[in-house]
């Protein structure tokens, strides 16, 4: 993090120990903290709002002469209104040998308002491996910078030295946002009259990794005929009765949005295939004066009647 970014508005900030300044005139560190011991430096921390705001942390005296470190972060990506693990790892520069119990800040962002921009830290000591994480328990607000279905948030760490270890930093986004997914619809077949089985497997769109426990709603030619849960495989199902009549209808197979997940839907193809019928005549009663009388019955190929039909 070298300046502000190009949208970076130039905002006016107060920092602890110094005076009053904007990125017009000054950049990230200063070296003139009057409390800042010989090897040390005075450094400014900015961590900037999803809009390009520069919101203020705090000023630091950071070792700056002793053992280089450095200090890494993944970007992170979760689901609105669920925790975020952040997570940096401090290690040796030279050999990458990792730095245990090593104290690592990270300030974030903790409001959406551009005109007041507010920021949290918290501590964490790194473990065996040079990890150190914190839990922002519930996540973070939604915000509007990044556009209707996402908002990205910066995060700044860094450690502060100590009597061997030299100041390191890093920063790194945390994206939230839903998961968009996707849905198959199986095609089936059948005549009127039989019991075939829908079927739809929700997935996640960017990976085809399934969802379980969603609940997928089924129409036929846009007519709704029932739900069902999603299984371990992501795969829904539901029996049903075919009532139309020979041809071609729409299966229909939708996902609301829930939790961390969008919604969608996905279409696939009943085919009524033509199922032969008898019609039996038993006979003809002609009444005097009066209209003939015919009497029929009519069955399917295995002789099971057929009510309903007009003959």
């Amino acid at each position: 993090m070298e300046g502000p970014p190009a949208n970076a508005t130039n905002a006016t900030l107060t920092l602890s120990n110094c005076s009053t300044v904007n990125w017009g005139q000054q950049g990230r560190e200063k070296s003139d903290l009057s409390n800042c011991p010989p090897g040390y430096k005075g450094y400014w921390h900015f961590v900037y709002t999803p809009a390009g705001i520069l919101a203020l942390s705090s000023a630091n005296c950071v070792k700056v002469e002793g053992t280089p470190t450095s200090l890494i972060a993944d970007n992170v990506r979760v689901c609105p209104k669920t925790d975020i693990t952040l997570r940096a790892r401090l290690t040796e520069n030279v050999e990458g040998t990792p730095l245990e119990g090593k104290t690592i800040t990270f300030c974030w962002v903790t409001n959406v308002d551009i005109n007041n921009p507010q920021t949290m830290c918290a501590n964490a000591t790194t473990d065996e491996d040079g990890w150190a994480e914190y839990v922002i328990v519930g996540g973070l607000p939604k915000c509007p910078f990044s556009g209707p279905d996402e908002c990205r948030y910066n995060v700044l760490a860094w450690f502060a030295g100590d009597e061997i270890y030299e100041y390191s930093q890093t920063d790194f986004n945390i994206l939230v946002r839903q998961f968009d997914t996707e849905i198959a619809v199986l095609n089936v077949a059948g005549n009127q009259g039989d019991e075939v089985i829908l079927s739809a497997t929700l997935t996640k769109e960017e990976d085809s990794s399934p969802i379980a426990g969603k609940t997928l709603n089924f129409y036929v030619n846009g007519v709704y005929v029932g739900s069902a849960l999603t299984n371990a495989q992501g795969v829904a199902t539901l029996a049903y009765t075919i009532t139309q009549t020979q041809g071609k209808y729409t299966i229909t197979a939708e996902f609301e949005t829930e939790g961390c997940f969008r919604g969608a839907e996905g279409e696939g193809e009943l085919d009524v295939e033509f199922n032969g019928v008898v019609l039996t005549v038993d006979g003809v009663t002609i009444c005097p004066l009066g209209k003939p009388i015919v009497t029929a019955k009519l069955t399917d190929l295995e002789g099971n009647p057929l009510p309903g039909r007009t003959i």
